[in-house]
């Protein structure tokens, strides 16, 4: 499939700035395989109806699950007691415990 032909299927992830970025310098992007152009499509009416502010946290969320071991903060201690309930290593005492996460604020917000 043409570059532009993909690019516009979903017009909000900005393909061909985000696959200029990823390759090297001087490399000219005319054609890619799209496996899944509905998920592309569904993707961009996601991203079309969901609020600035909303993907802004989703991402922070997702830097929070990536770079969180790399921490040594108290900010990070809530994700690591959640991710160990989840896991099984611990139990959640609902009853007796009580969570207050970090409020984080996006640029822009």
């Amino acid at each position: 499939m043409l570059i532009d032909e993909a690019a516009a299927i979903a017009p909000e992830i900005e393909l061909k700035s985000f696959l200029a970025g990823q390759a090297p310098e001087g490399t000219k992007i005319e054609r890619v395989i799209v496996m899944t152009p509905y998920y592309l499509k569904d993707l961009s009416t996601i991203l079309a109806a969901t609020p600035a502010n909303v993907l802004q946290s989703y991402f922070v969320w997702k830097a929070v699950q990536s770079f969180s071991s790399y921490v040594d903060a108290d900010a990070v201690k809530p994700y690591r007691r959640f991710v160990n309930v989840l896991a099984g290593k611990v139990r959640f005492l609902s009853t007796s415990t009580s969570v207050t996460f970090p409020t984080l604020t996006c640029a822009g917000s």
